[in-house]
């Protein structure tokens, strides 16, 4: 099968249609697309949907690796460390005004002003990166603050 040319939306932003079942031509593409411009998120999404077709894929296992060290070191960035503690920066009953996402929500739970974000996130029962993503959002949406700011 031809590789498929990326299409790019009115934006600007790539878009792509890759057949589901094309693990070779379209979608490592597309991976390897989205690492070379920096879209570790992407490029992570992608390698996650090679590997639950192809759980041994090299590629795909090497590119999710790194994909999650850098998105972790992104987060942190944003963040600081994950000493850290947050805490709510909006009223409690205001949390579902601003959080629509259940596991946003799920995470905010655990987000009291004591436990740094290392616990919150051995506790949130979500992949590390995913749960450290999730909680920089929150921070960056000003949904948690941190005492030491």
């Amino acid at each position: 099968m031809a590789v498929r040319e990326l299409e790019y939306d009115e934006t600007g932003e790539r878009i792509s249609f890759v057949p589901e079942d094309d693990i070779e031509g379209g979608r490592l593409f597309v991976m390897f697309d989205r690492l070379k411009h920096d879209d570790y998120e992407g490029a992570f999404l992608v390698a996650q949907s090679l590997l639950a077709l192809e759980p041994h894929h090299r590629d795909a296992l090497q590119c999710r690796d790194m994909c999650i060290r850098e998105l972790q070191r992104l987060y942190i960035a944003r963040v600081g460390n994950l000493d850290r503690v947050p805490q709510l920066a909006v009223e409690p009953e205001r949390v579902a005004h601003y959080v629509s996402d259940e596991k946003a929500r799920h995470l905010l739970e655990h987000v009291d002003g004591i436990k740094p974000l290392g616990a919150i996130i051995e506790r949130s029962e979500l992949p590390p990166v995913e749960a450290l993503g999730l909680l920089t959002g929150l921070y960056l949406r000003h949904v948690v603050e941190f005492e030491d700011e």
